[in-house]
């Protein structure tokens, strides 16, 4: 029984030093610009100089913003990217109804149209949910110009075209 109460008292006699060696610490860090690169099919993001690995890395820089229209603009731009997936699926659900109804078996027709549905909004929802990021990440570095905190946006470069070199040497 001694031996519990001993074990409480340094227990409790030591706890301040523990939580405080535990305690959460908070870093101020300044706010980076956010760059994008096009390419054809896929955007690549950069937070200063480092490159992200999605869109959904940009989560906490938004976060840390705290405006309404970049929240707005990335949860719809989120919301997109999830009919994108869900409007992938509906060949497969037509697919499952054609195998249960074997009329539907033989007239490929419909499956065509549900197919190319399915392509174009996942198309056109992948178009638009790619423009709401682009317009928060333009909201995001308008506002982090207007509260003059240092940082730095870095100028990543841009494709723009074909471009042809000649070089010559005297």
């Amino acid at each position: 029984m001694k031996k519990y109460y001993f074990l409480l008292v340094l227990f409790l006699g030591l706890s301040p030093y523990f939580t405080e060696a535990l305690a959460q610490t908070t870093k101020t860090v300044p706010l980076r610009g956010i760059t994008v690169q096009s390419d054809f099919l896929k955007d690549s993001y950069y937070y200063g100089t480092k490159k992200l690995n999605s869109s959904y890395d940009l989560t906490i820089p938004f976060m840390e913003i705290g405006d309404k229209e970049v929240d707005r603009l990335f949860q719809s731009a989120k919301t997109m990217r999830t009919l994108q997936t869900a409007s992938s699926l509906l060949p497969l659900l037509y697919f499952s109804y054609a195998l249960r109804n074997t009329s539907a078996l033989y007239n490929l027709a419909p499956f065509y149209w549900v197919l190319g549905g399915s392509l174009s909004i996942n198309i056109g929802l992948g178009i638009w949910g790619r423009a709401n990021i682009r317009k928060a990440i333009h909201r995001y570095n308008e506002l982090i110009m207007i509260d003059n905190t240092p940082q730095a946006i870095y100028a990543m470069p841009q494709f723009q075209g074909v471009h042809l070199t000649w070089r010559y040497k005297f």
